[in-house]
């Protein structure tokens, strides 16, 4: 009941017995009993606490769970309600739960409210669309002055809920790691990775990662779980382990070193090649090898010891003069055939006024003393072609007993150098052959321009077939292509 009306009874009451009355005092106590039971059978009449529902209404993922909030209001200002239980009911057809079944709040007074709330659970195989559940609110009231209790009196509210599509987590690794991750053609980073709040469905898993194929695969992801792909990649190159008895040895592979024994090749393309090992005092070892992507071949390399060549004994010189003669000896060898090649008495090197002259004096047939002056310039490039072929031997046997990475280094540059010079030797002479050998040499050692070489090795090729000579605009456009690789 109200509090204004207890408070006039109450004075009411009061007044009474202030006017010095007769009455005995049982008589007073009497008549406020027989008041208070009176205004009490009339206070839920005359003052009931009004209380209204207010429920939102929550989108829930299917295979989650969300919270449904029910505000429970008193509006009137009359009387507060007490024992107050708010129990919420949702449709079968959901397949959804909520717990818990009821919330309780021990009262709520005139012009406040409470809020009550609740779990509703939403199975993976549950169906999308919208759902109604209804609220019941039962409460009771007291009487005036607190005296006795009257209800249950009952409130009620409906709500709706929608069920939508999911999603789940995806947990990846690969075998190695840090491959690049794709999940429908966005990169997503790399592996290990865990990837959240993915809808659920099918989706396409790519991973990328340098030396291995392509992988790629579909998943399926149901709502509310966590899917783990693990995966091997597969090499898209080979690996070839080196090893040699005595060691360590110079590796080369396709004549690219490769470091010392043992070691491990990685990254070679899969097709047939050529491993190489060289080591001082011993044979060198020659091997090859065919790989396939994925392979791990392994070459055990025997060396054999290089058998001692035997040197003539001249009496009153050293060994190392004798091998100093040795080696002349056949430099001139080679040297012969290509001086015989020219004209006796005339110089290998006539400048252009001496090669006038000789024209002038030639008045009956002046492309005589030109035809003679190629033949020496011809002389001239093979003596040149000897003297690289030689320096580029020389710089490999070295090559081939150093120790020294820096070395080895300065090493190659120089044989690529050589080869290069070679290459434009070889045009000069009209050497197809010689040129094809030299432009494949330095197509194995170069780091740039191989596009550009493997188009002049097909022309080279092509003429040689075809006995067709290297026209201006060839020997030109090689010549400069030439110079740029040795100025890199």
């Amino acid at each position: 009941m109200n509090g204004i009306y207890r408070k006039k009874i109450v004075i009411i009451i009061l007044d009474i017995m202030s006017n010095q009355c007769k009455l005995p005092i049982g008589f007073f106590l009497i008549l406020i009993l027989v008041c208070a039971v009176c205004i009490n059978c009339v206070s839920a009449e005359m003052g009931n606490p009004n209380l209204v529902v207010y429920p939102d209404s929550p989108t829930i993922e299917r295979g989650s769970t969300s919270t449904l909030s029910v505000s429970v209001q008193e509006i009137s200002g009359l009387d507060y309600a007490y024992g107050v239980v708010v129990t919420p009911t949702i449709a079968s057809s959901s397949r959804c739960s909520i717990s818990p079944i009821s919330r309780t709040t021990s009262r709520i007074s005139e012009y406040s409210s409470s809020t009550f709330y609740f779990t509703i659970s939403a199975p993976a195989d549950a169906l999308t669309g919208t759902y109604t559940g209804s609220i019941r609110v039962k409460y009771y009231e007291t009487g005036a002055m607190g005296l006795g209790n009257y209800g249950p009196y009952y409130e009620s509210g409906t709500f709706s809920f929608t069920l939508i599509k999911g999603t789940g987590d995806l947990s990846i690794t690969s075998n190695p790691s840090q491959a690049s991750v794709y999940l429908d053609g966005n990169s997503r980073g790399k592996t290990p990775l865990k990837i959240s709040d993915i809808k659920e469905g099918t989706h396409t898993v790519s991973m990328k990662k340098s030396g291995y194929k392509d992988y790629s695969t579909q998943i399926s992801i149901a709502p509310g779980s966590l899917k783990t792909l693990a995966t091997t990649l597969a090499k898209s190159t080979a690996d070839i382990k080196v090893s040699s008895t005595p060691g360590p040895a110079n590796v080369f592979l396709d004549d690219i070193y490769k470091g010392i024994s043992p070691v491990t090749i990685t990254g070679v393309s899969p097709g047939k090649h050529n491993v190489k090992l060289v080591y001082e005092g011993y044979d060198d070892y020659l091997k090859e090898v065919s790989v396939t992507a994925g392979d791990v071949i392994s070459v055990d390399a025997s060396l054999e010891k290089s058998l001692p060549i035997p040197i003539p004994k001249i009496p009153g010189l050293s060994n190392e003069m004798v091998i100093g003669i040795i080696g002349m000896l056949l430099l001139i060898g080679i040297a012969i055939p290509v001086v015989l090649k020219r004209k006796p008495n005339r110089s290998h090197y006539r400048d252009n006024a001496a090669a006038s002259a000789r024209r002038h004096q030639n008045p009956i047939d002046p492309d005589v003393s030109d035809k003679r002056d190629h033949e020496e310039e011809i002389g001239v490039f093979e003596y040149e072609k000897i003297k690289i072929l030689t320096d580029i031997e020389g710089l490999k046997d070295t090559l081939a007993k150093s120790r020294n990475g820096e070395e080895t280094r300065k090493l190659q540059k120089d044989i690529m150098d050589k080869s290069i010079n070679l290459a434009q030797v070889n045009v000069q002479l009209q050497d197809k052959a010689g040129l094809l050998e030299s432009l494949e040499a330095i197509k194995r050692n170069s780091p740039v321009h191989l596009d550009e070489l493997i188009h002049f090795i097909v022309q080279t090729e092509h003429m040689i077939k075809y006995e067709m000579p290297m026209t201006p605009k060839f020997s030109e456009s090689l010549s400069e292509l030439l110079n740029q690789i040795i100025q890199r």
